[in-house]
C-alpha cells in the first residue's frame, strides 16, 4: 500500500514477481497515474498492465486506487494450497499543489 495524501499526484512504475519453491513463476509490470484530489482518491486514465510471464495460468496481479485508504494497492491472486512468493518494487514521481 502506497498513500497518496490529499493534493498529491503520483507517476507508479511497478514491477511484481512471484515464485513457489517448485519453480512456478510469474512477473507483471504496471505504469500509471494516481491523484488524491480533496480526498478522493483514483487514477489518471487507465493504469497499463503488461503480463510478462506466468507459468500458471490463473495466477494474477492488479493495482487499484483505494478511495477508503487513499492509496494505490498491488493485489495478487494465487493458487489454493500453493505457497507463492511475491514481492513487488514501485518506482514513483510524486509532485503536490
Amino acid at each position: 500500500r502506497l498513500t497518496i495524501a490529499s493534493g498529491r499526484s503520483v507517476t507508479f512504475d511497478v514491477l511484481v514477481v512471484a515464485r513457489t519453491e517448485a519453480g512456478a513463476s510469474a512477473g507483471y509490470h504496471f505504469l500509471g497515474v494516481i491523484e488524491n484530489q480533496a480526498g478522493t482518491t483514483s487514477f489518471v486514465g487507465a493504469p497499463q498492465k503488461t503480463v510478462l510471464g506466468e507459468d500458471v495460468g490463473s495466477w494474477d496481479a492488479n493495482v487499484m486506487a483505494d478511495n477508503d485508504d487513499d492509496a494505490l494497492v498491488i493485489q495478487v491472486t494465487g493458487a489454493a494450497a500453493t505457497t507463492i512468493r511475491w514481492v513487488a518494487t514501485a518506482r514513483t514521481v510524486e509532485v503536490a499543489w
